[in-house]
């Protein structure tokens, strides 16, 4: 086993790492909470505390209340997925914050109700140079904020197709793998 290996499950194995506590439809709300909705059917988010444990909010699909309780803080989003069915198909769009320390950056205050600003929308970001005689393309996949995402279809990553053009001219085809 590599060194980075080990050292990476010595630290998820450790105290330093603290377990997300799930908040659904049946939870209660204590003293001091606000709530969170969303504008999604079905998904979760990750929203993680300046001090504690992280809060994992989930919604699914009948759910009676779109509003979880969350203890009034700082928090910054670092992680959502929204879930559809589409003909017959779950499509899943993940997004993350791409480093530690990273996200967007939600207040939730006593008695309030706070609307994550989280949309099922994609951007595709692009970026080409010539290098030894070719072209270099590189692309990234963005949700919301910014943040780095995937989707998958029936539980695997899709592979994100597109044609290049020059101008009004179809210059080849390309495609996108994760990785």
């Amino acid at each position: 086993m590599s060194p980075e290996r080990r050292g990476l499950i010595a630290y998820l194995s450790s105290d330093q790492v603290k377990p997300a506590a799930r908040v659904d439809a049946d939870s209660k709300p204590a003293a001091g909470s606000g709530a969170v909705t969303v504008a999604f059917e079905q998904g979760a988010v990750l929203l993680e505390p300046k001090e504690g444990a992280p809060l994992r909010l989930v919604w699914k699909k009948g759910d009676a209340s779109k509003s979880r309780p969350v203890p009034a803080g700082s928090y910054v989003l670092k992680h959502y997925s929204i879930e559809a069915e589409h003909k017959g198909e779950t499509w899943v769009l993940s997004a993350a914050a791409a480093q530690h320390g990273h996200g967007l950056a939600i207040v939730i205050e006593e008695g309030k109700e706070t609307k994550l600003p989280i949309e099922p929308k994609l951007q595709l970001k692009c970026g080409a140079k010539p290098k030894r005689g070719a072209v270099m393309v590189n692309s990234s996949l963005q949700g919301d904020h910014k943040m780095p995402a995937t989707v998958a279809r029936a539980g695997k990553l899709i592979e994100i197709k597109g044609k290049l053009k020059a101008g009004d001219r179809e210059a080849g085809e390309a495609s996108m793998r994760y990785g």
